[in-house]
């Protein structure tokens, strides 16, 4: 496995030639995602690795492709989204454009949870979806909303827990063949992909609802910390900011947030 010492060396060359930061990603599981790449690219040692990266731009997004992880099911933790749809959702006002962002998408499962729970409360017409990554592998499935048909029978079953019903099902949103099954375009007509530094770089837009579940568990309290502070500054106040069940925020923080449910990692803005 590829030692501490390597590691910093390739992750500062990353971050000083590409301004792409992991520097603060937890270090085990860092060691053996890139331990990984070197097998599959056969690459011999680290100085032929270091090669890549400094003098290959395409090997760099290769290396962030694999190296980054999209663990994300659709409606992953059915109560989470019944407190959005019943609650939350509840307090913007229908009259209002709602904006939505999804930092860190991974392969964008959960918007498209978002997608369907708008279209259940009619509002996908006036909501713009913005789903960030810095994977482009990811960020292409965003975009088709395709995923494998094996998927299909624990998706549509957790669909079903969603809106509490076996009587519908997932065929009024997606099609399903042999190998895949294709959300509707309709779905995505206001959704919006974009690459992203989230570690790096501010968003122009500011939004009602700011999903950032499971990514902070891969930073240390340092970049945890610089992240928060961009996902609040991009929050509107009275905005909600969810977090993954694994998330925590740094000791000490200032923050302008308010822990609104400790079971859910459901955050305001204040």
């Amino acid at each position: 496995m590829i030692t501490q010492e390597e590691l910093k060396g390739i992750t500062e060359a990353i971050h000083n030639r590409y301004g792409i930061d992991f520097r603060s990603y937890e270090t085990v599981s860092l060691q053996r995602r890139i331990t990984r790449l070197m097998h599959r690219h056969r690459l011999e040692s680290v100085y032929h690795l270091w090669q890549k990266v400094l003098y290959d731009k395409d090997f760099v997004q290769i290396f962030i492709n694999e190296v980054t992880i999209g663990f994300t099911e659709l409606f992953r933790n059915i109560s989470l989204w019944q407190t959005l749809k019943n609650d939350i959702m509840e307090q913007f006002p229908n009259t209002k454009p709602l904006k939505i962002w999804h930092a860190g998408c991974a392969t964008g499962e959960e918007v498209y949870s978002m997608l369907i729970l708008l279209q259940e409360l009619r509002r996908i017409e006036t909501t713009e979806i913005l789903a960030t990554d810095i994977n482009t592998e990811f960020m292409a499935q965003v975009r088709q909303g395709k995923y494998d048909s094996s998927l299909w029978k624990k998706f549509n079953k957790s669909y079903q827990s969603f809106v509490q019903s076996s009587q519908k099902d997932l065929s009024q949103y997606a099609e399903l063949g042999e190998e895949w099954f294709v959300f509707h375009k309709n779905l995505r007509k206001n959704l919006q992909v974009r690459f992203h530094n989230l570690t790096q770089f501010p968003q122009k837009e500011h939004f009602q609802l700011i999903f950032c579940r499971n990514v902070l568990i891969y930073f240390d309290e340092a970049l945890k910390q610089q992240v928060l502070k961009l996902l609040c500054e991009s929050l509107r106040p009275g905005g909600y900011l969810i977090l993954g069940f694994y998330d925590a925020l740094p000791t000490n923080t200032e923050l302008p947030l308010k822990l609104t449910n400790p079971g859910l990692k459901i955050f305001s803005k204040v």
